[in-house]
C-alpha cells in the first residue's frame, strides 16, 4: 500500500547491498505508527525538499567561478550574457535558482 510518513533520515549506508544495489537507510519517524515494526524493509522515495513555483536549471548550464555560480543567458538580440546566480538545493541533474534568472529566459548549455 502507498503510505506517506513524516520522518527524518538518521543514517545512510556507505555501500549498497551487493545483491540489490540499494543503500540501507535508517529513519526516525516524527509520529508513531503501529503498522510499522523494527527491522521491516520498504521501498521508499525520499523527498529531501519541496518547493513550488521555482526555477530549475540543468547543472550542466552552470559554471562555478571564483565569484560563484554563473550561467549564460540568451538575450533578445540573439547574443548571450553571463549572469551570476544564487542557487539553492539541487538534485543529481538540476539546481534550484533563487535569483539571477527570470521565468522564460533561455539558459545556454556549454
Amino acid at each position: 500500500p502507498k503510505l506517506m510518513l513524516d520522518a527524518q533520515v538518521r543514517n545512510v549506508g556507505l555501500y549498497p547491498d551487493s545483491r540489490s544495489g540499494n543503500f540501507p537507510v535508517s529513519i526516525e519517524l516524527r509520529r508513531r505508527d503501529d503498522r510499522l515494526r523494527p527491522g521491516l524493509s520498504a521501498r521508499c522515495r525520499v523527498l529531501s525538499f519541496r518547493e513550488e513555483k521555482v526555477l530549475y536549471v540543468p547543472r550542466l548550464a552552470v559554471d562555478w567561478t571564483a565569484a560563484g555560480p554563473v550561467a549564460r543567458v540568451r538575450t533578445a538580440d540573439g547574443s548571450s550574457v553571463e549572469r551570476r546566480l544564487e542557487t539553492g538545493p539541487a538534485n543529481a541533474n538540476d539546481l534550484l535558482v533563487l535569483s539571477g534568472l527570470n521565468e522564460g529566459e533561455q539558459v545556454l548549455l556549454p
